[in-house]
């Protein structure tokens, strides 16, 4: 399975009047989805987005607790 951390600028509201505001409207900002399987822009996903890429980790290991996050390694 694969995991998919995408940071964007946008992050959709829910549009459902009975949500709260800052649930139903949609943001402008810094947000990381989460996309879980095969990444495809056309495609539904099962994911999020998240305010840090802490967050959509922390969900994305939840959902496949196998997840190895690799770091980057220093520039030599």
């Amino acid at each position: 399975m694969e995991a998919h951390i995408i940071k964007t600028n946008f992050k959709p509201g829910s549009g459902d009047h009975e949500d709260e505001p800052v649930v139903r409207e949609d943001r402008f900002g810094e947000f990381y989805g989460l996309h879980i399987g095969a990444y495809s822009n056309t495609s539904t996903f099962q994911g999020g987005a998240y305010s840090s890429i802490e967050e959509a980790q922390k969900y994305a290991s939840t959902v496949c607790p196998s997840l190895v996050w690799n770091k980057r390694e220093p520039r030599t």
